[in-house]
């Protein structure tokens, strides 16, 4: 498991990163109050997978926002993350509030998304 920071026009954005880098993709979306550490365990059993799990901004250690933001600017967010870390096209698990930027995402970008598994 690696972490790391990308750039975004907002401030950074850190995520984890493990797995097979030549594997299927894996966006991994936490739920609100949380961070990517939430996926520490089930990157460590998808390990023919690359799995990617950003910290939700205002979270863990990503740029801090002001006030409740939207799902639809948590999307941007996201998808100025998939165009810095160079994803075109992955697979996205997204729990509780990561679940609905999943949705929004998806909505926005079909052409970027294998599929969806929501909880």
């Amino acid at each position: 498991m690696q972490k790391a920071y990308l750039q975004l026009p907002d401030g950074q954005m850190h995520y984890r990163v493990s797995g097979d880098p030549g594997g299927a993709t894996w966006l991994l979306l936490h739920r609100t109050a949380a961070s990517s550490v939430m996926y520490e365990g089930l990157m460590g059993e998808l390990n023919s997978y690359h799995c990617v799990a950003p910290d939700t901004p205002g979270f863990g250690n990503t740029f801090d926002v002001e006030g409740w933001p939207d799902i639809q600017r948590y999307a941007a967010w996201f998808e100025a993350f998939l165009d810095a870390a160079e994803i075109d096209r992955c697979w996205v698990f997204g729990h509780h509030t990561g679940a609905n930027i999943a949705i929004e995402l998806a909505h926005r970008l079909p052409q970027r998304f294998n599929g969806l598994a929501l909880m």
